[in-house]
């Protein structure tokens, strides 16, 4: 199996066992309220930068940078790391990466889909 593969698969298995870590789960709670309004949810996410509200489990289709809509929907929010992540080069760079996803739940941020797709782009241009 080539090198980039192995990589690959490294990444996905720790970043799946932090998507289900204590940390995330204390963001994702501090987030929540309860749903005041009509509907069967009886809690809301609320994105810690716009204050958007949205459905515990909604999924949106968004639309791409050609103006066409995704063909695939994606969740609504998701829980953003305020510290960079470094990316998986060898297996000498697992430790830091683990280090640095499983870090304190004050260090993450609850986002919209919106909002965490803009702090990346202007990550990107940097």
């Amino acid at each position: 199996m080539p090198k980039n593969n192995i990589g690959t698969l490294i990444s996905q298995a720790i970043r799946k066992l932090w998507s289900r870590s204590d940390e995330k789960k204390q963001a994702l709670l501090r987030a929540r309220i309860k749903n005041e309004g009509e509907g069967k949810h009886k809690f809301l996410v609320v994105c810690e930068r716009c204050g958007k509200q949205m459905k515990l489990g909604e999924r949106i289709r968004p639309i791409n940078k050609d103006g066409k809509l995704r063909k695939t929907s994606v969740g609504a929010y998701c829980v953003h790391h305020i510290e960079k992540i470094p990316k998986f080069t060898d297996l000498r760079s697992v430790g830091e990466m683990c280090v640095a996803l499983w870090c304190p739940s004050k260090m993450l941020q609850v986002l919209c889909f919106e909002c965490h797709r803009e702090i990346h782009s202007k990550k990107e241009k940097n």
